[in-house]
C-alpha cells in the first residue's frame, strides 16, 4: 500500500502502474483504518444472501397445502372409524357390544387419529407440529363434549380412555410422519 492507500500488486489499481477497480471490491469486505476509526462503506445487506431455489413452495402453495392437509385430517378420522367398525362387526363375537367391543372401538378411534396427524403432518408445508397441536387441541375439544354428553351411556373407562388417548394419538401420529433416514 502506498501513501495515496493505492494497493499495486496486479489487478488491483488502474491508476498509472495499477489497476484501481479491485480496491472496491476489497473496500466491501474490509473496513479501512483511520487513525483507530473504522472509515470505508457499511454492509446494509449480508455478505451472503440465502438461495432462491426453484423447490421452495410459494405462499399460495403453503395455504393450500394447509387447506388440504386439514381437510384431509378432519376426513380420516371418521373414514378410518367406520371402516374398523365394519371391520369389527366381521369378527364374530364382537358384533354384540360390551366390553371387549368398546375396546376395539377405542383402539380404532386412536389409530384413526393417528392417521389424522400423520396426515396432517406430511402434507402441510410448513410448521407442522403447530398444525397437528391445533388440530388436536380441537379434537380434543370434541371429545370433550362427547364424554360429557355421553357421561350417563358409556362405562368410565372407555370415555376416559377417549379423552386420555389424544394427546397420544397427536403424538404418535408425528412420530409416523417423520421423515425415514
Amino acid at each position: 500500500v502506498d501513501a495515496d492507500g493505492c494497493l499495486r500488486h496486479a489487478g488491483m489499481c488502474s491508476r498509472a502502474g495499477g489497476t484501481h477497480a479491485g480496491i472496491d471490491l476489497l473496500a466491501r469486505r474490509m473496513p479501512f483504518h483511520d487513525a483507530g476509526r473504522m472509515t470505508g462503506p457499511r454492509r446494509t445487506q449480508p455478505e451472503h444472501p440465502a438461495p432462491v431455489t426453484a423447490g421452495t413452495p410459494g405462499r399460495a402453495s403453503r395455504v393450500l397445502r394447509g387447506v388440504l392437509a386439514w381437510l384431509l385430517a378432519l376426513a380420516a378420522i371418521p373414514l378410518v372409524n367406520a371402516l374398523g367398525g365394519a371391520l369389527s362387526d366381521r369378527v364374530p363375537g364382537l358384533g354384540g357390544g360390551g366390553a371387549l367391543r368398546l375396546s376395539v372401538d377405542l383402539a380404532w378411534l386412536a389409530v384413526a387419529g393417528c392417521v389424522a396427524a400423520a396426515l396432517l403432518a406430511r402434507v402441510v408445508a410448513s410448521a407442522r407440529r403447530v398444525h397437528v397441536l391445533a388440530f388436536f387441541a380441537i379434537y380434543f375439544g370434541a371429545a370433550l363434549y362427547a364424554v360429557v354428553t355421553a357421561w350417563q351411556v358409556f362405562p368410565r373407562w372407555f370415555l376416559l380412555a377417549v379423552l386420555l388417548s389424544v394427546p397420544l394419538q397427536a403424538g404418535f401420529g408425528m412420530r409416523l410422519a417423520r421423515p425415514r433416514r
